[in-house]
């Protein structure tokens, strides 16, 4: 996480051990983040949540959603998931192995 993240983080997310047990809350208000997160996975639109959380803003929730795309896009890029694709140079590799195998080159 980009120290400009970091701060980005801050602005939208608080934690501390007296407000809500320690868990990670919208800034500023009382509303967890997993509250946003749940409504988001049953299908409230962004619209529906922050009518139901009106300490929340619209700019916190896009932040949030903002960040957690970057962090999630980059970790997908720095350690991509194993066995769901294969780089360009394995394929070369498992293209040629296949060949090689089915007599239809000469082998290396």
């Amino acid at each position: 996480m980009t120290v400009e993240q970091k701060t980005l983080l801050a602005d939208v997310v608080w934690v501390g051990p007296e407000r809500m047990s320690g868990t990670p809350c919208f800034k500023g208000t009382r509303v967890p983040i997993q509250a946003f997160i749940d409504h988001i996975e049953g299908n409230s639109t962004l619209e529906d949540f922050l009518e139901g959380f009106p300490s929340v803003t619209r700019t916190q929730a896009i932040q949030f959603i903002e960040l957690a795309k970057d962090n999630l896009l980059r970790l997908v890029l720095t350690q991509p998931p194993k066995n769901v694709e294969h780089s360009t140079t394995e394929m070369l590799e498992l293209d040629r192995r296949e060949l090689a195998r089915s007599g239809r080159v000469a082998r290396p």
